[in-house]
């Protein structure tokens, strides 16, 4: 309709019709790159538990810095599923002070970090679990009422599941998934034994096993997602507050934009329509890819159960004598 509200505004000359189809070859390839769907792989980044402890030499103060600084320096804002117990004192008020601060998404973890999947873990008793949590965090600027399951464990019988997703339904939460599952943790227990051995200890093969590991997860459920959804979504990575992440967050960074990643901020990642995914695979756990791609039937030989642990990395790490 512009086109032709300009083509009656321009006098009629023998180079209107040339004109007008320029306009509407213009118009038409502006609408398409507009429209087309996302090429490169997208990743955001979202951060669990924490705390204000020590690590070895690095104060907790300091190697907390460390992650939120990382961010900052590359603009990117990420979110912290906090579970509340371990920063329930002041120098976790003011941890929960800085991350918000830097613009920052805060969300619930839990106040104690328990698994939904114990069997003497009821509703009523992650219910309550949820709003101790929240006593601690919810007066932050950023907060925002998301939650995500400690382990990613949301019931391992279907009444458990349903019970919990009509709570948080019902009290306006969103569920905290995650698409790209890894062994961080994990990663960063072994670094952190290597320390204590000797803490002048040459880290570069933690490092580049980390990195690769990560890509390596991230590349893989990136291509389940692809497999399943015919598209490319907008991923979320799990991390922790670990060491890992405060020494190697900016490698990452740079090696996924080597990779040629898009990095997202989370709060535009999580506008993906993947995020509203409600899978009833069984057991309810591990992360949205996988649970999507256990409900489909077509990849039961190449998903593995758990998705993501220690017992995958420990043999190679080994190897590496890492």
């Amino acid at each position: 309709m512009k086109c032709l509200y300009i083509y009656h505004l321009i006098p009629q000359h023998p180079m209107k019709k040339l004109l007008l189809f320029l306009l509407i070859t213009s118009l038409t390839i502006s609408c398409k790159v507009a429209n087309q769907p996302l090429q490169k792989p997208h990743i955001a980044f979202s951060f669990d538990d924490g705390n204000p402890y020590d690590i070895l030499s690095y104060k907790g103060a300091d190697w907390n810095a460390m992650i939120v600084n990382q961010l900052k320096k590359y603009k990117i804002q990420s979110v912290w599923y906090v579970c509340a117990k371990g920063v329930d004192n002041p120098e976790g008020k003011l941890l929960l002070q800085n991350w918000n601060d830097a613009g920052n998404y805060i969300a619930n973890h839990t106040y104690n970090h328990p698994s939904y999947n114990d069997s003497l873990m009821t509703l009523q008793k992650m219910v309550k679990e949820i709003q101790s949590c929240n006593i601690l965090i919810s007066n932050y600027k950023n907060y925002r009422k998301f939650f995500r399951f400690p382990y990613l464990s949301s019931g391992r019988t279907e009444a458990k599941r349903d019970s919990m997703r009509a709570y948080l339904k019902q009290n306006g939460y969103r569920q905290g998934w995650v698409t790209i599952d890894a062994s961080d943790w994990y990663i960063s227990s072994r670094l952190i034994n290597r320390l204590k051995q000797n803490p002048k200890a040459d880290i570069t093969g933690f490092k580049e096993y980390y990195l690769n590991h990560i890509i390596d997860r991230a590349t893989y459920y990136n291509n389940l997602s692809k497999g399943l959804t015919h598209r490319q979504i907008k991923h979320t990575l799990l991390l922790h507050f670990n060491l890992t992440s405060a020494l190697f967050l900016t490698d990452l960074i740079e090696r996924f934009k080597k990779e040629g990643w898009e990095i997202d901020n989370y709060s535009d990642a999580i506008q993906d329509p993947i995020y509203s995914e409600l899978p009833i695979a069984m057991p309810a756990e591990q992360s949205l890819i996988w649970l999507m791609a256990k409900q489909s039937g077509k990849f039961e030989k190449e998903l593995r159960f758990p998705g993501e642990d220690g017992i995958y990395e420990k043999a190679k790490m080994d190897k590496l004598g890492l």
